[in-house]
């Protein structure tokens, strides 16, 4: 699923990449795991608008989706910390 995820987000399925996120963390996954597929679908992101691939519309939206996914993940990282 971690694949799917960074597809998503590089691909810009914004709908897709929650969704997807959303049923990670219903499943239990590592809120870390989540993260790092973020990090990984925006340094995709960032190589195609270098390439001239995608322009300053993707990469506000790539934001937009980095933010949304960390107002998700936050609350379980935070919780996750308190375990420890």
């Amino acid at each position: 699923m971690k694949e799917e995820l960074v597809n998503a987000i590089a691909d810009m399925n914004e709908d897709e990449a929650m969704r997807l996120v959303q049923s990670m963390l219903d499943a239990g996954e590592d809120p870390q795991v989540i993260l790092d597929a973020a990090s990984e679908a925006m340094t995709i992101v960032g190589n195609r608008f270098d390439e001239k691939e995608y322009f300053l519309p993707e990469l506000i939206i790539a934001g937009e989706m980095m933010k949304a996914i960390g107002d998700l993940v936050k609350p379980k990282l935070l919780a996750k910390a308190t375990e420890a």
